[in-house]
């Protein structure tokens, strides 16, 4: 077995199986005013609400993004497209001249296949056969591929793709943390076992 797998399997065993814990915050307004309290929750809605908006509207303009958008991917689909009809039609000729000539191979080697004696396998048409039989196992190797087809985008897949832009991260928590700390509060962190824990 490979070393670096074995090393890879005991790190993920460790880490799977250590404790995992959360952290807790308790916040101490003792000293605060409550002026003070309100004034950072203030800001913390603030911080919502001008959040929340932009969100919205980045969701709301999204049909106008992907509306100026849409010429320049059915432009892009136009030149794809003609590129896969070249390649479509080059498939197309290979593919006939191919199947013409298996099923060559393919009459030959029924034919031999059913002369052939299995009780006397050297005779001419027993060795005919198996020529044949990896002969044509040889030709289905050489099939031609066919081409990737060309998919059209459409106004509803660009203005999911633009809505998908849209990002609702605001860090107002952060914001109110920084208030609370600035006006007297104190905030204290407390790390607790959630799982894995080990019984001290």
């Amino acid at each position: 077995m490979n070393l670096n797998f074995i090393i890879l399997f005991i790190i993920m065993f460790f880490v799977a199986c250590s404790p995992k814990y959360e952290v807790q915050k308790t916040y101490d307004a003792s000293n605060m005013k409550k002026l003070s309290i309100n004034k950072c929750e203030k800001h913390e809605n603030k911080c919502q609400i001008f959040c929340h908006k932009i969100y919205n509207q980045c969701l709301s303009d999204a049909q106008i993004r992907a509306e100026k958008l849409l010429p320049i991917y059915n432009k892009e689909y136009q030149k794809k497209l003609q590129q896969f009809i070249v390649k479509k039609n080059y498939y197309d000729r290979q593919y006939q001249i191919w199947i013409n000539k298996y099923e060559d191979i393919k009459f030959d080697y029924q034919y031999y296949h059913s002369k052939c004696d299995d009780k006397n396998d050297k005779t001419y048409e027993c060795q005919k056969r198996d020529y044949l039989k990896a002969k044509l196992e040889r030709h289905y190797k050489t099939k031609p591929s066919k081409p990737w087809i060309v998919n059209q985008i459409t106004l509803d897949d660009l203005v999911t793709q633009e809505e998908s832009k849209c990002i609702l991260k605001c860090d107002c928590q952060s914001q109110y943390d920084r208030c609370f700390l600035q006006n007297g509060g104190k905030i204290t962190y407390k790390r607790f076992c959630i799982e894995n824990c080990k019984d001290d």
